[in-house]
C-alpha cells in the first residue's frame, strides 16, 4: 500500500499499462456500445472519458497508481520524445 496512490475519481496518467477487472470492462463496453463515437478518442482520452460518463452514473472505482511506475514509460525516460512536447 506505500507503493500505491489512490484516487477516488479515476484517473489516467498514460495509457501505457492498466489493470481492471471484469464489471469494469463490462461497464466500458456498455458505454462504448451506447455511444460509439467515443472510439475515435486516443485511448487516454477515451478511458478519461468513460470514467466520466461512469462518475456521471456514481459508480464507485478506485484507482491505484504505483510509485514509484512498475512500468518505465518511454517519453518518462526520454525513449521517446512526447508529441505535446514536440510541439506536434
Amino acid at each position: 500500500d506505500a507503493n500505491f496512490r489512490y484516487y477516488t475519481k479515476p484517473v489516467t496518467n498514460t495509457a501505457c499499462v492498466y489493470i481492471i477487472n471484469r464489471s469494469l470492462a463490462i461497464n466500458f463496453h456498455r458505454i462504448l456500445a451506447q455511444k460509439p463515437i467515443l472510439r475515435l478518442l486516443q485511448i487516454d482520452f477515451l478511458i478519461n472519458s468513460l470514467f466520466v460518463f461512469l462518475d456521471k452514473e456514481k459508480l464507485v472505482i478506485t484507482s491505484m497508481h504505483a510509485d514509484p511506475v512498475i512500468f518505465d514509460h518511454g517519453s518518462s525516460t526520454g525513449d521517446y520524445e512526447s508529441l505535446l512536447a514536440a510541439g506536434r
